[in-house]
């Protein structure tokens, strides 16, 4: 029987993901913490580690190097579970030579079995998949046997049951921390409780994926790199990042809430229109926006953007406010005026985050502001945010 130890911050998910294993035939050891993970692979020596690289203090990258710069571990396989939007941890941890990287998003413990078994047949030390063997010479036909049967994984069933008979719960977690955040009065408390709501929507982001509720993963995994970021850099919470915050924490509150009705994402991949004359400025804010996967086309001239919008259709448009000839807000009353736009979500990413800037912006159309300098993390979460209310809007 083989040996995995599973590393993650959360004792929920721990939980799933060491029921599904040993149900799948496997011995399971489990740590919450780095510190805890370096202790267990020692005294246990497991075939291999199952490793969450999204945790506070002693990291998922932290509890790899450990691994690969001691003598008698460097060895042992390693199966990262990272997050879409927290691309530097994944890359350091690749660097460092992992044998896979699984999106914990949409990780159910028999996709990781799979991972698992195969990194097994390629055997220790291989980071990638090993080349074709040469073929064997063909052996005398046998008769064929039986089929074995197949361990049953009603693990998505089972997560899905969890989340839905927990989601009012979840609900007033959410809410309730969210509150203790906003009431912190220094950047110490205030990174104590951004990482006690960060580890509410961590948890969230691993049984929504295994349960197949596509929205709420999407957002909670945007959510969850943002909060993460905040409770390491408690000084970049701005008004700004408090507003997106809690427009996040409200709407996620809002799918939990239709989580039995509503499951699936729009499959296609939705197309953003971002205008501003500064050419630094859209570039920083389309590769801000690529966390989420998405088209991203910019334009710095706003009669250029307004002709872009005529002929191809667009799902989100992020528009700076002054803008030579046509300022942002005469561009989204133009937008506003045609019917194809007239409820399409229009977000001001504007140096003026004053209240005059934010009435100018909802009187003409908008339905959101975000500040300059832009937070990479924060546009994601906006972005998916009023991306997600769109298309859900529109299946209800």
């Amino acid at each position: 029987m083989k040996h995995v130890l599973i590393v993650d911050d959360d004792a929920l998910t721990l939980k799933l993901y060491e029921t599904g294993l040993a149900r799948l035939g496997f011995q399971v050891s489990t740590a919450a913490d780095g510190i805890r993970a370096s202790q267990v692979v020692i005294s246990a020596r497991p075939d291999i580690v199952v490793l969450d690289l999204m945790m506070p203090n002693f990291n998922g990258v932290d509890v790899l190097k450990f691994i690969r710069a001691n003598a008698t571990l460097k060895d042992i396989p390693v199966v990262v579970l990272t997050n879409a939007y927290m691309t530097d941890l994944a890359e350091k941890a690749l660097a460092m030579g992992v044998q896979e990287a699984l999106l914990k998003m949409r990780c159910t413990p028999s996709q990781l079995v799979q991972v698992i078994n195969q990194v097994f047949e390629r055997g220790p030390g291989v980071f990638k998949p090993a080349p074709p063997a040469p073929p064997a010479p063909p052996a005398p036909p046998a008769p064929p046997a039986p089929p074995a049967p197949k361990p049953v994984d009603d693990s998505q069933a089972s997560a899905r049951a969890g989340l839905l008979a927990s989601a009012h719960k979840i609900r007033q977690d959410l809410h309730e921390l969210h509150q203790e955040f906003v009431k912190a009065q220094t950047d110490t408390e205030r990174s104590v409780r951004l990482q006690n709501l960060y580890r509410r929507v961590h948890f969230l982001t691993a049984t929504a994926g295994m349960a197949g509720c596509d929205r709420i993963a999407l957002l909670s995994s945007a959510f969850e790199a943002l909060l993460f970021e905040l409770a390491n850099l408690p000084a970049l919470v701005t008004p700004s990042v408090r507003m997106t915050v809690a427009a996040a924490n409200d709407f996620m509150g809002l799918l939990l809430e239709r989580a039995r009705h509503v499951e699936k994402a729009r499959a296609a991949v939705p197309r953003v229109l971002v205008v501003d004359d500064d050419p630094l400025s859209t570039r920083l804010i389309s590769a801000a926006l690529r966390y989420d996967h998405l088209e991203v086309r910019a334009e710095q001239n706003p009669f250029a953007a307004l002709e872009a919008a005529n002929k191809l259709h667009y799902d989100l448009f992020l528009l700076d406010i002054e803008m030579p000839g046509l300022d942002g807000f005469q561009l989204c009353d133009a937008l506003r005026a045609t019917p194809e736009y007239a409820k399409v979500p229009v977000v001001f990413v504007t140096s003026h985050s004053d209240f005059d800037s934010r009435t100018k912006s909802v009187l003409s159309g908008g339905n959101d502001l975000i500040s300059k300098p832009v937070l990479p993390l924060e546009l994601a979460v906006k972005a998916v945010t009023h991306l997600l209310r769109s298309s859900l809007d529109a299946a209800v």
